[in-house]
């Protein structure tokens, strides 16, 4: 089945997905990762029907500490999109397809970065976790990426590259795609059964130009 026939709404993580790594964003990933390991364990025991987007608001105030620091981080560590990023974006846009962000990085910073590195003019929406208060692998910021866009779960695409972005999509009903230069090992993400793999972003993008 081709990609770009099955799929009408592309939903992308954000940190190591469409931006290179930075040494900060990894950092913090490691510190935080055994504190998740129980509530991820947790979630592998519900289903989809568990998780609802119904009455959840979008609130994107943001903390002037948390804005200053993200400033601050955005001078030192300089966070750049992958090479192939803008053109996968513009390819889908043109195809009029539905692009989103859906992340679990700060508010303030996401939008900061989406629109100083160019990507508000092909993504409909971005999402970060901290603004509904549902952080993945709880799914409710994908079902509300859906809902917004009316697409049913089974045209709707996940692009991550953790194996908790394939856990996310698992938990929302809907398709996942591994991108394995990010964070977590080719293994992990393999692991973690998505529907797709592919080593890097290009890869992704040259399977959809070839209709495969």
């Amino acid at each position: 089945m081709r990609l770009l026939s099955k799929y009408d709404l592309f939903i992308f993580d954000w940190d190591h997905t469409l931006t290179t790594s930075t040494l900060f964003v990894t950092l913090l990933y490691y510190l935080v990762k055994r504190s998740k390991h129980k509530s991820t364990e947790g979630m592998r025991k519900k289903h989809p029907s568990d998780f609802s987007a119904k009455n959840v608001e979008i609130k994107e105030e943001v903390s002037k500490i948390y804005s200053a620091f993200d400033d601050l981080y955005g001078v030192v560590f300089k966070p750049k999109l992958k090479p192939d990023a803008i053109r996968l974006l513009a390819m889908l846009r043109k195809r009029r397809k539905r692009i989103a962000i859906f992340s679990d990085s700060k508010t303030y910073r996401l939008l900061k970065e989406t629109e100083y590195l160019g990507v508000l003019r092909y993504v409909g929406k971005v999402l970060s976790a901290e603004s509904i208060g549902y952080y993945k692998p709880d799914p409710t910021g994908l079902l509300l990426l859906i809902d917004r866009f009316h697409v049913p779960k089974e045209r709707s695409l996940y692009i991550g590259d953790m194996a908790g972005d394939v856990l996310t999509a698992k938990l929302a009903g809907i398709d996942s795609c591994a991108i394995c230069d990010g964070i977590d090992s080719p293994e992990r993400l393999r692991n973690e059964k998505p529907d797709y793999v592919f080593p890097q972003l290009g890869s992704f993008l040259d399977a959809i130009e070839s209709g495969k």
